[in-house]
């Protein structure tokens, strides 16, 4: 097998590639009906500019190539764009997407420019689809969850890492990006989880300005804990902002200057328990309380508690958190973690969780996987050099952690 990871196109295209694996049939497909026709033996994705094989169709062996430059862990904006850059730099990329996104639930995409109204699945669609007819020579979408990673040696005394997907396929990078992202923890109040993401909302940037001068609820006293969104919900909705304690008492609450500015700016907060969450014909929220009375509001505003949702393989790999269940810390500006190799990028890289910052941090893990990556080279080169002529060793000012 040649010493690069195949590409959509070798995979598909190239007899030597088949030709290893005997027990692997040989096909050419004239069209996408007869490729994913009943009789076909893959199972595949078809992409408007390329076909990418979904790794559930491939032999086990298919792990054991030789290492990609970059894996990256996420199929979310954060990793789109991490591999976005990556493969700018003409680095050979595989993104392992296991298709869980924190904002699978959205109808739309706000805030984001050139793409304000889209649906989510929509631009990982359209990205994936301009990355593969762009890079096609250097990306490889593998549809997976990674389980297990841990840090290895590679040939030339090169240090990466191998990752195991829940199918037991093997897999190894010389450089690692996560971008993971984070989940959102559910109250336990009935109709919560059904209206997260459409009725109610982390953030009136991305939703709140579409309902326009109506009713908005805020759930909770924790909601007002950053007292500022409260104040700008109030400014949007025009003095109708109630505050729904769900039963909690307000004299309790720890941040009473919070409270008591939302009060005197003209909030209503309103202290019984809450039955159910509803979401109405037009899209307005019902409250409904144990006597039976409700209240209606265009949205909810509320922030749920996130947890990373690849901890365990950042206990794995031993990368600090922020907290247990928290956010990995960067280090620098390209987000290395301080497992040297390892970048993070997007909500699980920062407290800061939205498109835009996923979509920018992404791309910083991503130059900087490749950045590294290009001084590595240029270390071993210059200590190749350097073996040849003892009279000159190599000198240790440049940092290699760069």
């Amino acid at each position: 097998m040649s010493g690069r990871p195949p590409t959509q196109s070798s995979l598909t295209s190239s007899p030597s590639f088949f030709s290893s694996f005997p027990s692997f049939p040989q096909a050419t497909y004239s069209s996408a009906d007869e490729l994913n026709s009943s009789s076909s033996p893959f199972r595949v994705k078809i992409l408007p500019t390329a076909i990418a094989l979904d790794i559930r169709s491939l032999p086990p062996v298919m792990g054991r190539n030789p290492p990609w430059e970059i894996a990256i862990i996420g199929g979310g904006p954060a990793g789109l764009a991490a591999a976005t850059t990556a493969c700018r730099a003409a680095r050979h990329v595989v993104l392992f997407d296991s298709h869980q996104y924190r904002n699978q639930q959205s109808q739309q995409i706000n805030n984001v420019i050139m793409h304000a109204g889209r649906e989510p699945d929509r631009f990982r669609g359209l990205a994936r689809s301009e990355i593969l007819n762009c890079f096609e020579r250097y990306i490889t979408f593998i549809e997976t969850t990674i389980s297990n990673i841990t840090k290895v040696n590679l040939k030339d005394a090169q240090t990466g890492f191998e990752l195991t997907d829940n199918a037991g396929n093997v897999y190894r990078g010389k450089k690692l990006v996560f971008a993971t992202g984070s989940i959102d923890t559910m109250l336990n109040l009935q109709g919560y989880r059904d209206l997260w993401g459409h009725g109610i909302v982390h953030g009136l940037i991305y939703e709140g300005y579409e309902k326009g001068c109506k009713p908005i609820g805020v759930l909770g006293l924790d909601s007002i804990n950053d007292v500022a969104p409260v104040l700008m919900a109030y400014h949007m909705a025009q003095n109708k902002v109630t505050i729904y304690t769900n039963g909690e008492d307000p004299a309790r609450y720890r941040f009473q200057d919070n409270l008591q500015m939302v009060i005197a700016r003209g909030c209503i907060v309103d202290t019984r328990k809450i039955r159910s969450l509803s979401r109405m014909h037009d899209n307005s929220v019902m409250i409904q309380f144990p006597t039976g009375a409700t209240h209606y509001v265009s949205y909810i505003l509320h922030t749920p508690n996130t947890k990373n949702r690849a901890d365990k393989l950042f206990n794995q790999l031993q990368v600090e958190m922020s907290e247990p269940g928290g956010y990995a810390l960067p280090k620098g500006p390209f987000g290395e973690t301080n497992v040297r190799g390892c970048f993070v990028g997007g909500d699980t890289s920062t407290s800061n969780k939205n498109f835009n910052s996923a979509l920018s941090t992404g791309m910083m893990a991503g130059y900087g996987a490749a950045r590294q990556l290009a001084v590595d080279e240029g270390w071993e080169a210059l200590q190749s050099s350097h073996s040849n002529n003892p009279s000159h060793p190599p000198s240790h000012r440049y940092n290699r952690r760069h």
